[in-house]
């Protein structure tokens, strides 16, 4: 039945089917007495749905149930125009309309469900999706709108539903029996008939990449999607995948072989593998995944490939077939180890090391990821966390929010862990049992800030540009080169203060061939040729470091279409001042525009803001001046503003006023970069009787580089006896310098 449908493939083209392009048209035809179906997915902008693709073809290219359905699909963004979207669907008056509803758009689509009805008083609703997958949301009662509901995979229960459906008159089903995985209502109770029948065989599924349903150019920010396998014999508490069969089925490589050639042929250069058992795959299938993957590099060696990955189970084998993948993502979660045993991970640190160091060797980048806000996790377990992915040198980490994602087991424990969370999507958490919300907030402001960081270096963001190195990266020391260059500002000792003419370092050449992986500071002032400037960024990118930072005056970057120029030739770091008690307050608001790259990158730049302080002391007007100027900065949604230690000086009661400056940055997840006694004046109020563990998370700070150390003197300041280009190692191998 459903699965010898299922078996037929038919590689014809069926574009046909989609509906997405505004001018796409579904005429009404009174010849045509079949029934009409329409998909619906509302997708994050850039990306395309293969859910509704998929089970469009499975309709479309069974004989029988074409011969009596005409079935289409549509995909608008979540934040597409409800009125408009409306306005179409009821145009091509459906007789039955299905949506795949997932945290990205279950308001939108509850809203459009809402607004059909009235216009779609015979047609049958049906909803399916992670979203309403054993939900503790009871949708049915929810929406008195909806009329059923496909939990599980939707394949075989979507063909047995349109089955069923065909036999009926209306809306309400005959037999709903004769669907796997329904929720209906009985009796004003919702229930479910079974767990939705599972296809056993990816390869009997029809492709979507052979039917002609994916475009290169559209909608592919996860780049072609390649399904891989289905299933997961993990048990993540935090995923959808946790409460599920825990059997996995694999597609063929073969068929995957098939798909890849055919989108590369096609100019695709982005292709995600949705695998995430590939470690667990057996060496003969590794192999033959690894040919297939080189074979996309040789097309075209600047091809990304992206798949996911668990550290600990990475063998010499299976790094050796990753070496042709541009982005591996490692779903680590949390260093603690009473966390993982909460959320049923295994947390095995040599081996994970161990397979990180295996990756390494075989010049394999990969990102680590985090979750804020797990179980038995605390604050101070936290931020050691990202000091210990960050020993790794992975290639981008990511600190991610912990979701309370519906149909999860800890969305269902909720209670019992003390969470406190959002409730409509995407359910974010904000306090539970183990840290408060003042302690999620700085979890997250911390880690946010250390990860924006971290991930604005030239290997994150062009992931194969021709003139990076192959290798993975091993981040250098700082190389700074100093501009002689005229400034407008006349710093006292500046011997820019003197210049009228820019001109380069006399040993500027010899310097460029040792700065690949470094971080390169490059300091001038606000009158520079700017010419000469963008000349010497073109030329240090090809150098290969990994950041270029700009450090100069404030009227350096008052200019937002001279900024986006800089973030466009590789400056994606800002350093510069302001002066307290200054009677014009710097407008840096250029280094928090958001910035597009070519492509698809979206930037937007870390700046570094330096408060000084004013030369004359006065304690009173100090603390005044300076929490005027750091509330005009925080308006401006600056990354960082640092204190000089010199605000030691002030009296404590000057310097709590000060401190009391970082909740405001905390809550829009920016940092206020404090001397390190004044970091902890600062945490008191958020830590009250937990001394012990506030200088730990102190001293996690300052690991992290989120106390400060600066002087009370601009930093782009060029004394008479300073070199024109100097170099530093880091003040630690692994952890990057702010």
């Amino acid at each position: 039945m459903p699965g010898e449908l299922l078996a037929t493939k038919n590689h014809s083209n069926r574009q046909h089917l989609d509906l997405s392009h505004e001018d796409a048209v579904w005429a009404l035809n009174q010849a045509d007495s079949r029934r009409r179906v329409l998909l619906v997915a509302l997708n994050m902008p850039g990306y395309y749905s293969l859910a509704v693709r998929l089970l469009a073809l499975v309709v479309a290219q069974d004989s029988s149930l074409a011969a009596q359905v005409d079935i289409r699909y549509v995909e608008a963004d979540n934040n597409a125009d409800l009125a408009k979207l409306v306005e179409r669907l009821a145009g091509w008056r459906p007789d039955l309309i299905a949506w795949t509803v997932n945290i990205w758009n279950r308001l939108p689509v509850q809203d459009l469900l809402r607004r059909l009805r009235p216009s779609l008083p015979q047609t049958l609703f049906l909803f399916g999706g992670q979203e309403v997958t054993s939900s503790a949301v009871d949708f049915l009662n929810l929406l008195p709108e909806l009329d059923y509901i496909i939990e599980g995979e939707g394949e075989l229960a979507f063909a047995q539903f349109v089955q069923s459906w065909l036999q009926t008159e209306g809306r309400e089903l005959t037999d709903p029996a004769m669907v796997s995985g329904l929720r209906f209502r009985r009796q004003g109770q919702s229930e479910l008939t079974r767990p939705a029948d599972l296809v056993q065989d990816l390869d009997s599924l029809p492709s979507v990449i052979l039917a002609g349903l994916v475009q290169p150019d559209q909608r592919n920010l996860l780049g072609v999607m390649l399904e891989g396998s289905r299933g997961c014999p993990n048990r993540c508490s935090f995923c959808f995948e946790g409460g599920r069969s825990g059997r996995v089925r694999s597609a063929s490589v073969t068929r995957l072989a098939e798909e890849a050639a055919f989108m590369a042929g096609q100019g695709a250069g982005y292709f995600h593998i949705l695998d995430p058992i590939l470690c667990n795959s057996n060496p003969a299938r590794l192999r033959e995944l690894a040919a297939v993957l080189a074979e996309l590099q040789e097309r075209n060696p600047r091809t990304v490939i992206s798949v996911e990955i668990y550290a600990h189970q990475v063998s010499e084998e299976l790094a050796a077939c990753l070496q042709s993948c541009t982005i591996v993502d490692v779903g680590l979660q949390s260093t603690h180890e009473p966390t993982a045993r909460a959320i049923h991970r295994a947390w095995q640190p040599q081996r994970f090391q161990a397979g990180l160091a295996r990756l390494r060797r075989a010049q394999v980048p990969f990102n680590i990821y985090l979750i804020c806000g797990l179980p038995e996790e605390t604050l101070a377990t936290y931020l050691q966390g990202i000091s210990a992915i960050m020993a790794e040198q992975p290639t981008r980490i990511f600190c991610n929010e912990l979701c309370l994602l519906n149909g999860t087991e800890l969305r269902h424990r909720a209670l019992e862990y003390g969470y406190h969370f959002d409730q409509n999507p995407p359910y974010r958490a904000w306090s539970n049992r183990w840290m408060s919300a003042a302690d999620f907030r700085l979890a997250q402001a911390a880690s946010k800030v250390v990860e924006k960081y971290y991930n604005l270096t030239s290997r994150a963001i062009y992931t194969k540009a021709p003139w990076l190195p192959g290798h993975a990266p091993e981040y250098g020391g700082t190389s700074r080169i100093s501009l002689m260059s005229p400034c407008s500002r006349q710093c006292p000792g500046c011997v820019r203060a003197k210049a009228v003419t820019t001109s380069m370092p006399p040993d500027l050449a010899h310097t460029l061939t040792e700065l690949e992986d470094d971080d390169v500071e490059i300091f001038a002032g606000d009158l520079v040729d700017r010419e000469a400037l963008v000349q010497l960024m073109g030329r240090l990118q090809l150098h290969a470091p990994a950041r270029l930072r700009l450090v100069g005056p404030p009227e350096l970057f008052d200019d937002a279409d001279w900024v986006q120029w800089l973030v466009q030739r590789g400056v994606w770091h800002f350093r510069s001042f302001a002066e307290a008690g200054e009677a014009r307050q710097p407008d840096l608001t250029a280094l928090s525009q958001t910035c597009r790259l070519t492509g698809f990158a979206v930037v937007r730049p870390f700046s570094d803001i330096v408060l000084l302080l004013p030369q004359e002391p006065d304690a009173d007007a100090d603390a005044q001046t300076c929490v005027s100027l750091l509330n005009n900065l925080a308006e401006q949604g600056l990354t960082m503003l640092t204190v000089p230690a010199e605000a030691m000086d002030m009296p404590a009661s000057r310097q709590q006023e000060v401190a009391l400056q970082l909740q405001p940055l905390v809550e829009q997840l920016s940092w206020l970069r404090l001397p390190k006694t004044m970091l902890k004046m600062a945490l008191e109020p958020y830590l009250s009787g937990r001394g012990e563990e506030l200088d730990q998370i102190c001293r996690s700070l300052q690991a992290l580089g989120l106390s400060s150390s600066a002087v009370n003197q601009p930093p782009c300041y060029l004394p008479e006896d300073a070199a024109s280009i100097s170099r530093s190692a880091p003040r630690h191998p692994h952890i990057p310098v702010l």
